[in-house]
């Protein structure tokens, strides 16, 4: 027993670059834009799927892009986005998005997890407008290099 204890604590990780996951999980940018003019507006995050937007530490400040995350444990992410504009600070705007995709999860030779995602398609939304923008040319639409353009 004593030489399966010492195998496990020598057969460990012993920097961080043999370990994962190595990234966070798969994302989507999203640009918050005017219908009116078409030109990026500035919010700040109120609430994100019921956390208050102070609680998460890239929702703080306000501007016209965020990070959403893409959870890895489901085949698509549900957004719930509570938010104010540069434009009116009095309104507060509620919006839904929902993003499907391909989950990825691969192991490297050195055993390093790897999270990603694929094929993102956006399946509902209570924009005014909406358009998603896939940077691959080979359609793939990787989440981490696709951009949502959301018009209110």
């Amino acid at each position: 027993m004593i030489l399966t204890i010492l195998y496990t604590g020598l057969s460990g990780c012993f920097n961080c670059e043999e370990c994962g996951p190595t990234d966070d999980e798969p994302y989507v940018n999203l640009h918050f834009y005017r219908k009116s003019d078409l030109s990026p507006v500035s919010v700040a995050i109120r609430e994100f799927n019921g956390r208050l937007g102070e609680e998460i530490l890239y929702f703080q400040d306000t501007t016209s892009q965020f990070i959403l995350p893409l959870s890895m444990s489901a085949d698509s992410s549900m957004i719930i986005l509570k938010y104010i504009s540069s434009d009116n600070y009095e309104l507060e705007i509620t919006d839904t998005i929902e993003i499907s995709y391909e989950r990825i999860i691969e192991t490297t030779p050195k055993n390093i997890v790897e999270l990603s995602s694929q094929n993102t398609q956006v399946l509902i939304h209570t924009f005014d407008s909406l358009v998603l923008i896939c940077k691959d040319t080979l359609g793939i639409c990787n989440s981490n290099e696709s951009t949502i353009q959301a018009f209110f």
